[in-house]
């Protein structure tokens, strides 16, 4: 189905730059007194016409583009070379203005699109990694836990295990579905029984199911997603101060003093330049606030300054 579709939207906007394309040709050639012969809609065969004036209009089979007949195209022809209602009679300036109204319109289409698009809101146009960053933290681009499920299959373990279309997947087997290690979890486990979370309708649901013992159906489809790195805490020293604030072994760092974090890189130069931290961390499916306060640390010793040996974490 998304095949079909997909093939209907490149027919259809081909179709609509093509035929804007001729209609410049057409409303250039009706200015400069050249007659015009037929204007089509498609390509032959011709399903059905009407004539209007002097111009036929028709209606083709297949469904892609236009075109427009022009008297007196084929320069060779003495007889429409001598007349003044030809395109070869025109003169060289009226000639190129005919072929170059063509692309002025595609021009002019572009304008109007985009300035529809932004007068009433159009997505991000995302080029590389660094043009998405740019836009999560500009705010044009949110990003949220999880996966969508886009489709479950009929009689499948998932569909036996109560998974909805639409349920967000947030764990798998109680790891978080922050990157792409959830796809391996779930091969990994072929074969046995796959405790997963998802939240439907704000609620939290445990569904269990088992995975096919061979290959990648799993008796769900997911809706199209982009996994971006998130730092996981994978040790918390027992009395330190990020135990006493409550940060777990397994809390997934969304943001730190408000600041979007994507890799423990970027997670350690927060650490460095503030005394207190407030990480949002994403944890069962929900989202926790944690406030860590600890000790200034001496600037002349830099192994103390590492994020493990002042937060009492390891990511």
């Amino acid at each position: 189905m998304d095949i079909f579709l997909t093939v209907i939207a490149v027919v259809v906007i081909f179709s609509v730059l093509v035929l804007v394309h001729e209609w410049g040709h057409f409303i250039m050639a009706k200015r400069a007194g050249i007659k015009v012969l037929e204007f089509g809609f498609g390509f032959p065969p011709r399903l059905f016409k009407f004539k209007k004036g002097e111009t036929v209009y028709s209606f083709n089979a297949v469904p892609i583009g236009g075109f427009v007949k022009l008297y007196g195209e084929d320069m060779t022809d003495p007889e429409a070379a001598r007349s003044k209602r030809s395109f070869a009679g025109k003169s060289a300036w009226v000639r190129t203005k005919v072929i170059v109204a063509g692309v002025v319109m595609n021009f002019l289409l572009a304008y109007v699109l985009l300035t529809v698009g932004f007068t009433v809101g159009i997505e991000p146009l995302i080029v590389t990694e660094q043009d998405l960053f740019h836009y999560i933290e500009a705010g044009n681009v949110t990003t949220a836990p999880g996966v969508y499920v886009k489709r479950v299959n009929e009689k499948s373990s998932a569909e036996s295990a109560g998974v909805l279309a639409e349920d967000e997947l947030l764990q798998i087997n109680g790891h978080a579905v922050v990157n792409a290690g959830f796809i391996e979890i779930l091969r990994e486990n072929r074969g046995k029984d796959i405790d997963v979370l998802v939240r439907r309708n704000s609620e939290m649901l445990v569904s269990h199911l088992v995975a096919p013992p061979k290959g990648d159906d799993f008796g769900f489809e997911f809706k199209p997603y982009t996994l971006f790195p998130r730092p996981i805490i994978q040790k918390v020293d027992d009395k330190s101060p990020a135990e006493r604030a409550g940060l777990r072994r397994g809390d997934v760092v969304l943001a730190v003093n408000d600041e979007a974090v994507y890799s423990p890189h970027g997670l350690a130069q927060i650490f460095m330049r503030s005394p207190v931290l407030k990480l949002n961390v994403l944890r069962v499916g929900q989202t926790h606030e944690v406030v860590i306060n600890y000790p200034r640390y001496s600037r002349t010793s830099p192994r103390d300054r590492s994020a493990k040996s002042r937060k009492g974490s390891c990511i």
